[in-house]
């Protein structure tokens, strides 16, 4: 097979992006560990940037990408970030490249990797396929009480525990935790909520599911969100059905609403969530209880208990707030127990600690350019499709920052920007094809 952008594009977006930084390529002590993520990354790099210099063209599509300004803008600032605090932080280096091959780089590399809405739909469906398959096991291997992969990963003539299971952890009397192959639960719990979300805009703009299918799909990628045992996917869901609603119209959004609720009633009143699920329903009902102030019986971290974390992050951050202490600097504070207080810190608002006001403007940025991106497709433009995927576009935005201003980044970004990324490529490949004037390069 013919080596090329496309096919590496696919390979990374369909298996790659979803494995856990944890899993190195050697896992030897006296070795460098690197992960397979980070290597594969690298060497399609290397590729790619062959692919430029020969490729005056390739350079230009690489504009068009909509919130290429974005990149660029947290690119520089965050490079400024890591410049003035390497001597006070010189790990921050190190995490200024991983974000630039993580995060930045894949991004231009699949943007342009693609000349088709065809092929890009086909992406996205063998992608969703995939990932489907991975929340499965996790709630296969919920249910058997083990996860074999995850065993097999952590061999025993490994001196390095890679990752760890919540088989035993116990919330709100439910005795262990849907994983999948993911570092955390909270992995598997985004990467559903934000598949289904995709998965939705999808199938309403172009139906490339049958409707059983369809609706199996769904069904798996709920359940695992449910046994994830995690309050934010759920928020992440929530906050992305009421920015979809919002931006739908009157008359859509009261379907959506009328839809919704007979579901929920059709369920509840049939016996079936009360039996499989009912241990569950607190999780959903906690998340209520926490906006609201009121103390949670499920567990995990209570509203007080982020406040005070905040109190922390911001004694912390005040010490260097324009450029703030580097990047991993939380991770120095984690691991040295430096502050204890701070736990996990489990929202994204402590990154303000790594990157001070200068950082968290470049994110902004990032974020702002990303919604304007989306925005302008979606009141600019008739075509039925395009607003559907761009109304998506929006949807996952909300839900993606309700996530993690409520428990933090996890290593998500990333993953976020590739999927905003294929549905932005999918509405201007699907916009150049209805209009024959527009050359796609």
């Amino acid at each position: 097979m013919k080596i090329s952008n496309k096919s590496i594009s696919t390979l990374y977006v369909c298996f790659v992006m979803f494995l856990p930084n944890t899993i190195f390529l050697i896992n030897k002590l006296g070795f460098l560990l690197i992960s397979f993520e980070r290597f594969y990354i690298a060497v399609w790099i290397v590729f790619y940037i062959s692919l430029i210099f020969k490729s005056s063209l390739l350079r230009k599509e690489m504009l068009k990408l909509p919130f290429y300004s974005g990149c660029i803008y947290i690119s520089l600032l965050l490079g400024a970030v890591t410049m003035v605090t390497f001597l006070n932080n010189p790990l921050a280096v190190s995490g200024y490249i991983s974000f630039m091959l993580e995060t930045i780089f894949p991004v231009f590399m699949i943007w342009v990797a693609f000349k088709d809405s065809d092929s890009l739909l086909k992406l996205i469906k063998m992608t969703v396929s995939v990932y489907v398959i991975m929340a499965l096991y996790g709630v296969i291997a919920y249910w058997y009480g083990g996860n074999p992969l995850l065993e097999l990963i952590n061999t025993e003539d490994s001196p390095r525990r890679l990752l760890f299971t919540y088989n035993e952890n116990e919330r709100g009397g439910v005795l262990g935790r849907a994983q999948s192959i993911f570092s955390h639960p909270l992995h598997l719990g985004y990467l559903s909520s934000i598949m289904a979300v995709m998965v939705f805009g999808i199938q309403k703009a172009f139906r490339p599911f049958s409707t059983i299918a369809y609706w199996l799909v769904l069904f798996i990628l709920l359940v695992s969100i449910m046994l994830a045992s995690s309050r934010s996917p759920i928020l992440f869901l929530i906050i992305s059905i009421i920015v979809y609603t919002a931006y739908s119209g009157l008359i859509n959004a009261l379907k959506i609403f009328a839809f919704t609720f007979l579901g929920l009633v059709l369920v509840i009143s049939s016996g079936i969530y009360e039996s499989v699920f009912g241990n569950y329903l607190e999780l959903i009902v906690s998340i209520f209880e926490e906006l609201s102030g009121k103390e949670s019986g499920f567990g995990g971290s209570d509203l007080d208990m982020r406040l005070s974390q905040l109190a922390i992050a911001l004694n912390v951050f005040l010490e260097r707030p324009l450029f703030g202490h580097g990047m991993s600097y939380i991770r120095i504070l984690l691991e040295n127990h430096l502050a204890p207080g701070l736990l996990e810190a489990e929202s994204f608002a402590f990154k303000m600690i790594d990157v001070g006001v200068v950082g968290m403007f470049g994110y902004l940025l990032l974020y702002v350019k990303i919604y304007s991106s989306f925005w302008h497709d979606l009141w600019r433009n008739k075509l039925r499709q395009v607003r559907v995927i761009a109304m998506c576009g929006i949807a996952m935005l909300g839900g993606h920052l309700a996530f993690i201003f409520a428990t933090g980044e996890m290593g998500m970004l990333n993953i976020y920007l590739i999927l905003s990324t294929l549905l932005l490529r999918l509405i201007y490949l699907f916009k150049a094809e209805q209009d024959e004037s527009v050359i796609i390069l």
